[in-house]
C-alpha cells in the first residue's frame, strides 16, 4: 500500500513528493500505534514499513548581496506604492508571512513609523512588535500618508486586498527583474519569509539590527 503511494502521480504529471508520502506514513504509524496503545488492536500492520526515498533539504536563497540587489529594484517600486514590492520588503526585513504584510492597518505603523504592530496572525506566536529600519520606514510611511488609522497600509486607497499568491507572483517577477539588470547570479524564486534575515536563528530585533549593518541604515534600536 505504502509503495503504491510513493509512484503516485499528482495532476501535473509529478511523482507525489518523498515529504508527502513519509508524513502520510509518519500519520498513520502513529495511528495504529495508538490504536495498539488502547488495545483495539494487537499489531500494527505498518510497524515494519520503512521510509522511502530521501527528502529534500533546502531550497535556493538568497546571499546577503544577491538580497541587497533584490532589495534595491524592490524599493524603487514600493516607492511608487506598489503592494507586493513593500510587502516583499517587509518580509525580508521583517520575517513577515505575506499575508501578515498585507493586511497590516495604518494604526499598526506606530512610534512615527519605528515600530510594526502584529496583533494576530497564523500562529498562537503571531503577535508582537518589530522594530522597522530607517530604510523600510519611509517606504511604509510613504504608503500610510494620507490615510485614516484603519485604512490597509500598503498601496493606495482604491486598489484591491492583495492575497498571498499575488504576492509571490510579484517576487518573481522582482527576482527576474533584478537578474536582467543588476545580474543576480541566481533566479531565486523561493524567498518569501525564509529570505536570510527569516531563517536566521535570531530574535526579531537581532535580524532587524543585523539587516541595518548590512544595508548601512541607522540603528533600530526601540526608543
Amino acid at each position: 500500500m505504502y509503495l503504491a503511494e510513493t509512484q503516485r502521480r499528482k495532476e501535473d504529471g509529478q511523482l507525489i513528493a518523498v515529504d508527502s508520502h513519509h508524513s502520510m506514513l509518519r500519520t498513520t504509524k502513529t495511528f495504529y500505534k495508538w490504536l495498539v496503545a488502547t488495545q483495539q488492536i494487537k499489531v500494527s500492520p505498518f510497524a515494519e514499513v520503512r521510509y522511502v526515498g530521501r527528502p529534500k533539504r533546502g531550497k535556493t536563497q538568497l546571499r546577503i548581496d544577491e538580497a541587497r540587489k533584490l532589495v534595491a529594484v524592490a524599493l524603487e517600486h514600493a516607492s511608487n506604492r506598489k503592494v507586493a514590492p513593500a510587502a516583499i520588503l517587509m518580509q525580508i526585513f521583517l520575517g513577515l508571512r505575506p499575508t501578515e504584510s498585507v493586511v497590516r492597518a495604518v494604526r499598526d505603523l506606530d512610534d512615527e513609523g519605528r515600530m510594526l504592530w502584529v496583533p494576530f496572525g497564523k500562529t498562537s506566536n503571531a503577535k508582537r512588535r518589530l522594530q522597522v529600519p530607517e530604510t523600510l520606514r519611509q517606504v511604509l510611511l510613504l504608503h500610510a500618508e494620507g490615510k485614516s488609522a484603519d485604512d490597509p497600509l500598503l498601496g493606495p486607497l482604491h486598489e484591491p486586498e492583495h492575497n498571498r499568491d499575488l504576492i509571490y507572483y510579484n517576487l518573481r517577477k522582482l527576482c527576474q527583474e533584478a537578474w536582467r539588470t543588476l545580474r543576480l547570479s541566481a533566479q531565486p524564486t523561493w524567498i518569501k519569509r525564509h529570505t536570510c534575515p527569516g531563517s536566521w536563528s535570531y530574535p526579531a530585533q537581532c535580524r532587524c539590527r543585523a539587516w541595518s549593518l548590512l544595508f548601512c541604515h541607522h540603528s533600530p534600536a526601540l526608543r
